[in-house]
């Protein structure tokens, strides 16, 4: 795999956020939808760019 780092991103990000949102009902999920697009987009641009 070229880029490891995305599958880090989904496994460490996008995992725990879906067992958040199927544990807690009370947790609005569109809040930690943008959570993880926002962190999700960091990490991205930071390995692309330690990459190149």
């Amino acid at each position: 795999m070229r880029y490891p780092w995305i599958a880090f991103t989904i496994v460490g990000i996008w995992i725990p956020i879906a067992i958040l949102i199927s544990k807690e009902p009370k947790l609005d999920p569109t809040w930690l939808y943008v959570l993880g697009v926002i962190i999700s987009t960091v990490l991205a641009l930071l390995g692309f760019r330690s990459s190149a």
